[in-house]
């Protein structure tokens, strides 16, 4: 797919070029194409090189998802319920929030699931 996407990219900035020196098209269509293009070649090798990460700390669990957001840190005295869920081949700790009630998703890798799950259930008095 980003071969693809590079490929039009190279293609449609040499259109714009071409339709610029020479006059005979409007080159902001191709230009907006490869602009475009750029956006999305750069988005998915940023989201393929990082990984979602959980870290764990006697105080609080924290995460990174891949594209860079952070949620936490969220004390363990916050946490009420951990479960883990596996589906489509993706494992998530579910959280459920002491003060509202609220559930909280979060990613983590297929092999550590079981890991991440006791210690969290540890870290909260359920184990």
């Amino acid at each position: 797919l980003l071969w693809v996407n590079f490929a039009m990219l190279v293609l449609n900035a040499g259109l714009a070029v071409t339709f610029w020196r020479t006059g005979s098209g409007p080159a902001l269509p191709s230009l907006l194409v490869a602009f475009f293009s750029c956006g999305v070649i750069v988005f998915f090798k940023r989201y393929a090189r990082r990984r979602a990460t959980v870290t764990l700390t006697s105080e609080a669990l924290s995460y990174r998802s891949p594209m860079g957001v952070v949620l936490g840190p969220i004390l363990w005295s916050e946490i009420e319920e951990v479960r883990l869920e596996r589906s489509l081949g993706r494992a998530w700790l579910w959280l459920r929030l002491r003060p509202s009630g609220k559930r909280v998703y979060v990613a983590v890798p297929w092999i550590e699931a079981d890991l991440l799950l006791a210690r969290c259930q540890q870290e909260i008095g359920l184990s």
